[in-house]
């Protein structure tokens, strides 16, 4: 029986990849011309969401620069080691050659080539003088992130890259895997440098604006070549000015005065309205974070953990430790382990009450995540025994029910919700994505961050919800690009959960949702947006 659903599921699965690849062949036909002027770069990997808009803005940007579309692989050091075993690289040699599954895919819509980064000789030579001479500036984990390397800081993609693919909460200098990473990504970095330098790129587009994955696009916002991060929710531009996620926030109050006053408060009227939304148990794309299923404001309340006393009672909303620590750029501590570690050893000279929690249990992939975290935060309250853990699902607004006083993140969406409710939140982080307004705290220093802590009995702070509403109108409503691609929300109901839509059965989807004459309105769109200086692409800029 489980042999005939495999043969099933691999027939199906096989006729949907012929299907999208004749449905590539006869929409992007018009490029077939084998061009020579420049390469168009873009990521390969199996992410099948991506690949309706990888392929339609790669042809636009190879019609626009008379440019061969190309395919690297960009997980380098993340997913795969930087030298495949002899197992990989027969499979990529047997997939590329006969052109299966994704190189299929791929080539349907015109990629020319498709390679894997190659470490030479003389990159060999060169990483060896970069390492030794970078490895003996490295004395703490925060110098880990300052490294620079021609010019270009690349520390935090170091930094982020390896935690996330050892899953390890932070890292040891000591342990010599790290060392040995170190200096294979510093051969990384030196391949794309000869390839920019041997190769006349004109733009690259890359799943995501961390880890390995951002590496090209770092370099060619360098040096100014086009560098995109595109996926099913987002097309936005990564430049030497931004080069982060929601790089854009720091731009809100400029983009709110430029905003007609009479619009900017229906604006926030709606804003409010969805907030309020989010906290009676919205989820996924209702609560505006369509990759959080579950909510975490829901109303089944557990046994009462917080306890009623007149002590200054605080709240530590932990973060995945593996995420990208570093996807706004630099913050008061190396990594969350770090920050976590720093408040444990605050709450035994402080006399308040502590409470910490992560997000709510999500299904999908987060089940991977999850109980790693878990396990860590066990181990932490253990640790630091005045600090209790809530259970994952210890609802938020069960917490706002029982009340806290203060509430400690990094750069979490945390630090707009509780002052919704007029509970100030402590960011450990001057780069985050509400930086730019004041109704969360924001500390100058890590220095101040800690005095802070130690003396919240004469912090004073008033919080302006108007602010709030203005902060959520322009990044959630105004800056919407959940829709660029497709209709997300009708995405979602048809697939459920977010995790859900990464499978081939997208391309079916896509396929059966298609209409010649939106897409070419989409079309007129992405050139827009392609042509302009613009961050991203949004819902508004999309000609009906």
């Amino acid at each position: 029986m489980k042999i005939l659903n495999f043969i099933k599921i691999f027939f199906k699965k096989n006729k949907i990849i012929d299907d999208y690849c004749l449905f590539n062949k006869n929409l992007f036909k018009e490029n077939l011309i084998d061009k020579k002027k420049g390469e168009i770069l873009i990521e390969f990997n199996a992410f099948q969401v991506n690949h309706v808009g990888l392929a339609t803005i790669s042809n636009i940007l190879a019609k626009k620069f008379n440019a061969q579309i190309k395919g690297y692989i960009g997980y380098s050091l993340f997913v795969s080691a930087l030298k495949y075993n002899l197992y990989y690289s027969i499979k990529w040699l047997i997939g590329n050659f006969f052109n299966l599954e994704t190189f299929k895919i791929y080539r349907s819509f015109n990629t020319r080539k498709i390679f894997k980064p190659k470490i030479t000789k003389e990159i060999e030579t060169q990483s060896d003088k970069i390492f030794n001479n970078l490895w003996k500036k490295i004395k703490r984990k925060e110098d880990i992130f300052k490294t620079k390397i021609f010019g270009i800081h690349f520390g935090d993609l170091i930094y982020d890259t390896y935690i996330k693919a050892y899953y390890v909460p932070t890292i040891d200098l000591e342990d010599p895997k790290f060392k040995i990473f170190f200096k294979d990504y510093i051969k990384l970095i030196l391949f794309w440098f000869l390839y920019f330098k041997n190769h006349n790129v004109k733009a690259v587009i890359s799943s995501h604006p961390v880890y390995s994955y951002a590496l090209p696009l770092r370099i060619a916002a360098n040096k100014n070549i086009l560098a995109y991060v595109l996926d099913v929710e987002h097309l936005f531009k990564i430049t030497k000015k931004n080069p982060y996620q929601l790089s854009d926030t720091k731009y809100y109050k400029k983009i709110a005065n430029k905003i007609d006053k009479r619009d900017l408060i229906k604006g926030k009227i709606l804003a409010k309205k969805r907030l309020l939304n989010r906290f009676n148990g919205a989820e996924s794309i209702d609560m505006d974070y369509p990759d959080l299923q579950k909510s975490s404001y829901h109303k089944n309340f557990l046994k009462s953990t917080i306890k009623k006393s007149n002590k200054i009672k605080i709240l530590i909303c932990a973060h995945e430790f593996f995420d990208a620590v570093h996807i706004y750029g630099e913050n008061f501590f190396s990594d969350f382990h770090e920050w976590l570690e720093y408040l444990g050893k605050i709450s035994k000279e402080t006399s308040y009450e502590w409470y910490i929690k992560t997000h709510v249990n999500q299904p999908g992939i987060y089940k991977i995540y999850q109980p790693l975290t878990n396990k860590i935060l066990n181990d932490f309250v253990k640790k630091y025994k005045n600090i209790k853990l809530l259970p994952n699902n210890y609802s938020h607004k069960q917490i706002l029910k029982e009340k806290v006083d203060f509430v400690l993140t990094v750069y979490g969406s945390i630090a707009y919700e509780y002052p919704f409710f007029g509970i100030p939140v402590i960011n450990a982080s001057k780069n985050h994505p509400q930086r730019m307004y004041n109704f969360s705290i924001t500390p100058k220093s890590k220095k101040q961050y800690d005095h802070m802590l130690k003396n919240l009995k004469k912090l004073k702070y008033k919080i302006n919800k108007d602010k709030i509403y203005e902060y959520y109108y322009i990044r959630f409503i105004y800056n919407a690009s959940f829709n660029w691609l497709v209709d997300y929300k009708k995405l979602l109901k048809k697939f459920k959960y977010w995790s859900n839509i990464y499978n081939v059965d997208f391309y079916n989807y896509y396929m059966n949702e298609f209409n010649q004459n939106d897409f070419d309105k989409k079309v007129l769109s992405y050139k827009n947006f392609l042509n302009s200086d613009n961050y991203r692409i949004r819902d508004i800029d999309l000609i009906k």
